[in-house]
């Protein structure tokens, strides 16, 4: 069963292979982010839907308005929509800017999902009393903790791009002429991507190693692990969504 998973899984890391060939093609490709976003979108409505009476009764009274706004599934539907374009918008930026050792990792990242995935079900209380979407996001968290910090061994050995000059300024505008697409949309989402990574090396390198300021380098550390965390939170939502979808074929029901 889990050559199964690992096989249908591929299938959600093979769409992003064809976002990062495909995006300078047309504005016809961007029918890939659009299914990312309803995906992550469905999982972020089913996890939000299952806590949000528990959520609302933990903190609110239940004869207040802000009870039965929290409690109401529009709004629940209208966050998860907003989630899921947040996620999904910062998984497809970061997956144009991959190189190779990048998409190795986050192959190795989907199957570390698919065993953390099947690990935490297999558990005897929690394949009794955990509902699927505490088990995706649980997933989630787990798995994008632990690749965060492998992410971030590797940066240390990664070349910083040719571009990273003295000045941030023409670091950006340099960085934003490495991509093109033949969709003014792509094209622009795709220059504001490799800004914001040029950006990202720029501050390691002048920042955290040149500025003497402590408190400066742990914000910037702080706010790269983050960015990381929530590119591979997505990723993870993206891929156990697809194992849940998939599972009545999976245990071939």
């Amino acid at each position: 069963m889990v050559l199964k998973q690992i096989l249908v899984a591929t299938i959600g890391f093979i769409v992003l292979i064809l976002w990062y060939s495909s995006y300078q093609v047309s504005c016809l490709v961007l029918i890939i982010p659009f299914l990312i976003g309803v995906i992550l979108a469905k999982a972020n409505f089913e996890y939000s839907n299952v806590r949000k009476k528990c959520l609302a009764d933990c903190y609110f009274n239940q004869d207040t308005m802000i009870h039965t706004l929290l409690t109401k599934k529009v709004f629940v539907l209208l966050l998860s929509i907003l989630s899921g374009i947040f996620l999904s918008t910062i998984l497809i930026l970061n997956i144009i800017t991959f190189n190779i050792s990048d998409f190795i990792l986050l192959f190795m990242d989907m199957i570390f999902i698919v065993m953390i995935y099947n690990y935490i079900q297999k558990i005897q209380f929690l394949q009794n009393n955990i509902k699927y979407p505490i088990l995706k996001n649980t997933t989630s968290i787990i798995s994008s903790g632990i690749f965060m910090i492998i992410f971030l061994l590797v940066s240390f050995y990664q070349t910083p791009p040719l571009y990273i000059q003295d000045d941030l300024v023409q670091t950006i505008h340099t960085a934003s002429n490495q991509v093109y697409s033949n969709c003014n949309f792509i094209d622009w989402i795709s220059s504001i991507s490799n800004e914001l990574v040029a950006t990202k090396w720029w501050i390691m390198l002048k920042v955290t190693i040149q500025s003497d300021n402590m408190y400066l380098k742990y914000i910037m550390w702080v706010v790269y692990l983050m960015g990381n965390y929530l590119m591979l939170f997505a990723f993870a939502r993206f891929i156990t969504e697809i194992l849940h979808i998939t599972k009545d074929q999976i245990n071939g029901k």
